[in-house]
Protein backbone atom coordinates (compact mmCIF):
# COMPACT_ATOMS: atom_id res chain seq x y z
CA UNK A 1 0.00 0.00 0.00
CA UNK A 2 2.48 2.51 0.66
CA UNK A 3 4.31 2.01 -2.77
CA UNK A 4 1.39 2.76 -4.27
CA UNK A 5 0.99 5.51 -2.09
CA UNK A 6 4.19 7.19 -2.88
CA UNK A 7 4.11 6.62 -6.20
CA UNK A 8 0.47 8.52 -6.56
CA UNK A 9 2.40 11.11 -4.43
CA UNK A 10 5.11 11.30 -6.95
CA UNK A 11 2.30 11.43 -10.13
CA UNK A 12 1.11 14.91 -8.04
CA UNK A 13 4.82 16.04 -7.96
CA UNK A 14 5.34 14.73 -11.49
CA UNK A 15 2.65 17.13 -12.57
CA UNK A 16 3.07 20.15 -10.31
CA UNK A 17 7.09 20.03 -11.66
CA UNK A 18 5.36 20.15 -15.05
CA UNK A 19 3.52 23.61 -14.63
CA UNK A 20 7.24 24.85 -14.21
CA UNK A 21 9.79 22.77 -15.98
CA UNK A 22 8.94 21.90 -19.70
CA UNK A 23 11.51 18.53 -19.29
CA UNK A 24 8.06 16.82 -17.56
CA UNK A 25 5.57 18.05 -20.11
CA UNK A 26 8.07 16.63 -23.32
CA UNK A 27 6.80 13.36 -25.10
CA UNK A 28 8.71 10.98 -23.33
CA UNK A 29 8.48 12.90 -19.49
CA UNK A 30 4.93 13.85 -20.12
CA UNK A 31 2.75 11.11 -21.18
CA UNK A 32 5.27 8.12 -20.72
CA UNK A 33 5.75 9.25 -17.20
CA UNK A 34 2.84 10.11 -15.83
CA UNK A 35 1.43 6.51 -17.13
CA UNK A 36 4.55 4.67 -15.07
CA UNK A 37 3.73 6.72 -12.52
CA UNK A 38 -0.27 5.52 -12.41
CA UNK A 39 0.72 2.35 -12.94
CA UNK A 40 3.07 2.04 -9.75
CA UNK A 41 0.36 3.73 -8.12
CA UNK A 42 -2.84 1.81 -9.09
CA UNK A 43 -1.04 -1.70 -9.25
CA UNK A 44 -0.43 -2.32 -5.87
CA UNK A 45 -3.59 -0.51 -4.41
CA UNK A 46 -5.69 -2.88 -6.81
CA UNK A 47 -3.96 -6.04 -5.86
CA UNK A 48 -4.39 -4.54 -2.37
CA UNK A 49 -7.90 -4.43 -2.52
CA UNK A 50 -8.21 -7.45 -4.16
CA UNK A 51 -6.20 -9.60 -1.80
CA UNK A 52 -8.82 -7.87 0.60
CA UNK A 53 -11.97 -9.15 -0.85
CA UNK A 54 -10.10 -12.44 -1.56
CA UNK A 55 -9.17 -13.50 1.60
CA UNK A 56 -11.24 -11.90 4.27
CA UNK A 57 -14.51 -11.81 2.61
CA UNK A 58 -15.25 -8.19 2.83
CA UNK A 59 -13.15 -5.04 2.48
CA UNK A 60 -10.72 -4.49 5.00
CA UNK A 61 -10.64 -1.07 7.02
CA UNK A 62 -8.12 0.30 4.71
CA UNK A 63 -7.72 -1.64 1.40
CA UNK A 64 -10.86 -1.09 -0.44
CA UNK A 65 -11.43 2.48 0.25
CA UNK A 66 -8.10 3.57 0.23
CA UNK A 67 -8.23 2.05 -3.60
CA UNK A 68 -11.56 3.53 -3.97
CA UNK A 69 -10.33 7.12 -3.19
CA UNK A 70 -7.64 6.74 -5.29
CA UNK A 71 -9.19 5.55 -8.38
CA UNK A 72 -11.57 8.01 -8.14
CA UNK A 73 -9.17 11.03 -7.89
CA UNK A 74 -7.48 9.76 -10.38
CA UNK A 75 -10.24 9.43 -12.71
CA UNK A 76 -11.23 12.65 -12.04
CA UNK A 77 -8.04 14.16 -12.84
CA UNK A 78 -7.05 11.76 -16.14
CA UNK A 79 -10.80 12.51 -17.30
CA UNK A 80 -11.50 16.18 -16.69
CA UNK A 81 -7.71 17.84 -16.63
CA UNK A 82 -5.56 15.65 -18.98
CA UNK A 83 -7.51 13.37 -20.92
CA UNK A 84 -5.54 10.45 -20.40
CA UNK A 85 -7.11 7.40 -21.82
CA UNK A 86 -4.19 4.72 -20.87
CA UNK A 87 -4.48 5.79 -17.61
CA UNK A 88 -8.31 5.70 -17.49
CA UNK A 89 -8.07 1.81 -19.38
CA UNK A 90 -5.74 1.04 -16.18
CA UNK A 91 -8.67 2.73 -13.82
CA UNK A 92 -10.52 0.20 -15.67
CA UNK A 93 -9.12 -2.46 -15.40
CA UNK A 94 -8.06 -2.08 -11.33
CA UNK A 95 -12.40 -1.75 -11.27
CA UNK A 96 -13.10 -4.99 -13.27
CA UNK A 97 -10.26 -6.95 -10.55
CA UNK A 98 -11.71 -5.57 -7.58
CA UNK A 99 -15.66 -6.21 -8.66
CA UNK A 100 -14.30 -9.63 -9.70
CA UNK A 101 -13.10 -10.53 -6.30
CA UNK A 102 -16.11 -8.82 -4.80
CA UNK A 103 -18.51 -11.31 -6.97
CA UNK A 104 -16.26 -14.40 -6.49
CA UNK A 105 -16.11 -13.60 -2.46
CA UNK A 106 -19.87 -12.86 -2.27
CA UNK A 107 -21.59 -14.71 -5.39
CA UNK A 108 -19.46 -18.00 -6.03
CA UNK A 109 -18.12 -18.90 -2.44
CA UNK A 110 -21.81 -18.98 -1.03
CA UNK A 111 -23.09 -20.74 -4.70
CA UNK A 112 -20.21 -22.92 -5.28
CA UNK A 113 -21.67 -24.21 -8.30
CA UNK A 114 -22.03 -23.51 -12.24
CA UNK A 115 -24.50 -20.94 -11.98
CA UNK A 116 -22.14 -18.67 -9.67
CA UNK A 117 -19.49 -19.22 -12.33
CA UNK A 118 -21.47 -17.86 -14.70
CA UNK A 119 -22.67 -14.98 -12.94
CA UNK A 120 -19.34 -13.85 -11.90
CA UNK A 121 -18.44 -14.62 -16.19
CA UNK A 122 -21.13 -12.56 -17.63
CA UNK A 123 -20.29 -9.46 -14.90
CA UNK A 124 -16.82 -9.54 -16.32
CA UNK A 125 -17.72 -9.78 -19.84
CA UNK A 126 -20.27 -6.36 -19.42
CA UNK A 127 -17.34 -4.82 -17.05
CA UNK A 128 -15.02 -4.88 -19.81
CA UNK A 129 -17.87 -4.25 -22.90
CA UNK A 130 -19.02 -1.26 -20.51
CA UNK A 131 -14.79 0.05 -20.67
CA UNK A 132 -14.43 -0.69 -24.09
CA UNK A 133 -17.36 1.53 -25.37
CA UNK A 134 -16.35 4.29 -22.78
CA UNK A 135 -12.91 4.33 -23.74
CA UNK A 136 -13.85 4.76 -27.40
CA UNK A 137 -16.72 6.89 -26.91
CA UNK A 138 -13.91 9.54 -24.64
CA UNK A 139 -11.34 8.79 -27.64
CA UNK A 140 -13.24 10.00 -30.61
CA UNK A 141 -14.89 12.96 -28.68
CA UNK A 142 -10.76 13.53 -27.93
CA UNK A 143 -9.70 12.60 -31.37
CA UNK A 144 -13.05 15.53 -32.57
CA UNK A 145 -11.87 17.71 -30.48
Amino acid sequence: MYVGLLNLALLVAWEWAGRWWPEFRGALGGRIGRGLLALGAMLPLSLLAINDQLHHGGPHWYGVPTWAVATVLLGLYALHVRRDLAVLALLALGIIGVVTATLQSSVLEPLDDALGLLLVAVAVVVQATAAGFLLRRLGREEAGA
